[in-house]
């Protein structure tokens, strides 16, 4: 059993990014597998059709992740609130997988807001 953490942050040293690793230590500490990305440590080219392409740089960025995100189980997707709104780095990562990737697996969303709004972070 894999399980897959995307943190969602454009910032290096985020909250999201520190839940993202409390996280992972949790679920390893009970013997689970863990894949972890965090957006802003590597970030991933803006979506664009080239992404079927395999001599494009936007494949050859997506491919290596999309053999992670398949071989998940279940995934926790950690987002900043910015503004009510997800962050566009993590809007940009749900346009890449494709429905084998992903679809049909559970999810959990976690939401991070440190800023004087907060109350509808997971818009």
């Amino acid at each position: 059993m894999k399980f897959g953490i995307i943190s969602g942050s454009h910032r290096l040293s985020s909250n999201s990014g520190k839940v993202a690793k409390l996280m992972k230590g949790q679920l390893e500490a009970r013997g689970i597998e863990v894949f972890c990305r965090d957006l802003a440590l590597e970030p991933l080219p803006f979506w664009n059709e080239e992404v079927s392409q395999p001599d494009s740089p936007v494949y050859r960025a997506w491919a290596p992740l999309a053999a992670e995100i398949r071989s998940c189980v279940a995934y926790i997707v950690i987002s900043p609130e910015w503004g009510g709104m997800c962050p566009p780095a993590l809007k940009n990562f749900f346009l890449f997988p494709t429905a084998r990737q992903m679809v049909h697996k559970p999810a959990l969303l976690v939401t991070v807001s440190t800023g004087i709004g907060g109350s509808y972070p997971a818009h």
